[in-house]
């Protein structure tokens, strides 16, 4: 990528370097999980380990603006969702999970409440999504 920068300071000289985060889109009441909690399937789509009365279910979702970190999600989900947030971890559909909630402060924007999955065989994380 190459910048033109208009009005150069005095600091800068030709053919040094500079670092710059580049924001190509952003929502304010954005639906998003952890990157790590998308199952790609071998068909091309996409789920997430939807945690619902004590059991895990493959959910199809659908995605939007897609982060380093986090992924907006616009079908399939809705807030207070509870999600494993490992997608990872190979669990059968209908698996009995424990969550346990762990509350903690916010940062600003697009933070999910995280919560623990305990599972019979495995310790699997899970997340509310915000």
């Amino acid at each position: 990528m190459r910048l033109q920068v208009s009005n150069l300071a005095a600091n800068f000289r030709e053919g040094m370097t500079v670092s710059v985060n580049v924001q190509t889109g952003a929502r304010d009441q954005a639906l998003v999980v952890p990157n790590d909690a998308l199952r790609v399937l071998p068909g091309g789509g996409v789920n997430v380990g939807r945690v619902s009365d004590g059991k895990l279910n493959g959910t199809p979702v659908s995605l939007g603006l897609r982060g380093l970190v986090m992924t907006e999600v616009t079908a399939g989900l809705s807030s207070g969702d509870q999600v494993l947030a490992d997608g990872k971890i190979d669990l059968p559909a209908g698996s009995r999970v424990r969550v346990n909630i762990l509350r903690y402060r916010k940062p600003a924007r697009i933070a999910p409440t995280r919560a623990n999955c305990r599972c019979p065989s495995t310790d699997a994380k899970a997340r509310d999504v915000d």
